[in-house]
């Protein structure tokens, strides 16, 4: 990987970062506060803005996937199925946790849309097909998602493929979620087509398009429009996706480079941008026994404190499975066991807050965390033994 490239890597995982803080604090203000925050608040604002983290990571995905190789090979996609695999099993330690048989969610939303991207990666003309994708998704959701709506109701696979209606334990129905990581696999690709990174027309175009988004977000909530997106999203919701991605994606190519400091902090690799998940969800766990919700300066600062020990925690966490994965002909066996073991325990526990339960859950995506680790080794490994193209 040249340095141009080199230099997308660090922004990427500094808007991984940003995504985790938004991801952290949306889930820290429902915990601490409950469902409800104080209207017109900071705190109101700052839980809104954080729904839209898994925006931003879903588009890292795609992006990550579009900078990293020109051409896909058949090694390279068995590579990132088994990636997918992996963490569709994590994913399921969360349903587990919450006593639910299985679900889909934030990890198994970015293990199908890997195994999609990266297919469509070994097409002849894969940005066409993305762009054809986009379009497709959107025409679902919103054209005819809304038109069987009161004539039709979609259950299972096609509620999941169109979007609506809201399936039971889906937090992620493939449109319009999908159009995010097709939009960073597009970007992806243009910005590893560019010698000097996105070109200055690149930046108006994005510039524009996040103030006609701003623009209709306006609009729409001066219509009352409803800005929603768990179980189903909606119109006004997916127009301000597009502003708030954008304005994410230019504040973490300004800031790698004017605060390299900051940048450097925030930052999260594959490994660690994934080990956060659990670690997050435990660490609010035990802070949430002893936060008043009801006094606001305590709330902020047990947010801020949990979004630095979540990620401090799984940074170290990725330093320590960095070492233990050299040796993976021993450490794979283990770490899988260790899963079986976690997953058995938890359907044996069935109880989805308990102390038991809330420690199989952390140390089984630990674990299945680490094989990722392992995974990524073993992909580096191959790209350093790969000759480079003449």
């Amino acid at each position: 990987m040249n340095e141009r490239q080199n230099r997308g890597v660090k922004q990427l995982d500094l808007l991984r970062g940003l995504a985790i803080v938004l991801m952290i604090v949306n889930h820290a203000g429902i915990s601490f506060t409950g469902a409800v925050q104080p209207p017109y608040s900071l705190l109101s604002a700052c839980v809104f803005l954080g729904s839209f983290a898994p925006v931003i990571f879903f588009f890292t995905t795609g992006f990550g996937i579009g900078v990293s190789r020109k051409r896909v090979d058949t090694w390279g996609f068995l590579s990132v199925l088994q990636k997918a695999g992996l963490l569709i099993v994590a994913d399921q330690f969360l349903w587990w946790k919450a006593s639910r048989p299985y679900g889909l969610d934030f990890l198994g939303f970015i293990g199908v849309s890997s195994v999609l991207i990266t297919a469509i990666a070994m097409v002849r003309r894969p940005v066409l097909l993305s762009a054809l994708s986009i379009a497709a998704a959107l025409l679902l959701r919103f054209g005819a998602g809304s038109w069987l709506q009161g004539r039709y109701l979609l259950t299972g696979m096609g509620a999941w493929i169109v979007g609506f209606p809201a399936t039971a334990d889906v937090s992620y129905p493939l449109s319009p979620w999908i159009v995010y990581p097709l939009l960073g696999f597009i970007l992806g690709r243009q910005y590893r087509a560019e010698l000097q990174g996105f070109p200055r027309r690149m930046w108006v175009m994005q510039t524009a398009v996040a103030a006609a988004a701003l623009g209709c977000s306006c609009v729409l909530l001066y219509r009352q429009a409803v800005f929603f997106r768990w179980g189903t999203m909606s119109f006004a919701y997916f127009v301000l996706s597009i502003a708030v991605l954008v304005v994410m994606l230019a504040s973490a190519w300004r800031a790698a480079s004017y605060l390299p400091t900051a940048a450097k902090a925030l930052s999260l690799r594959g490994v660690a941008s994934l080990a956060v998940v659990p670690i997050h969800y435990v660490v609010l766990d035990i802070a949430a026994r002893w936060v008043p919700g009801a006094f606001l300066p305590v709330v902020w600062i047990a947010i801020v404190a949990v979004v630095a020990a979540s990620i401090l925690l799984a940074n170290a966490f990725t330093k320590i499975a960095n070492r233990l994965v050299v040796k993976p002909v021993i450490t794979a066996p283990i770490l899988g066991g260790v899963i079986l073991v976690c997953a058995v325990a938890m359907w044996k526990l069935n109880a989805a807050n308990s102390a038991s339960a809330l420690l199989s859950f952390l140390v089984g995506q630990i674990a299945v965390t680490g094989l990722l680790a392992i995974k990524n080794r073993e992909r580096r490994t191959q790209a350093a033994l790969t000759p480079a193209p003449s």
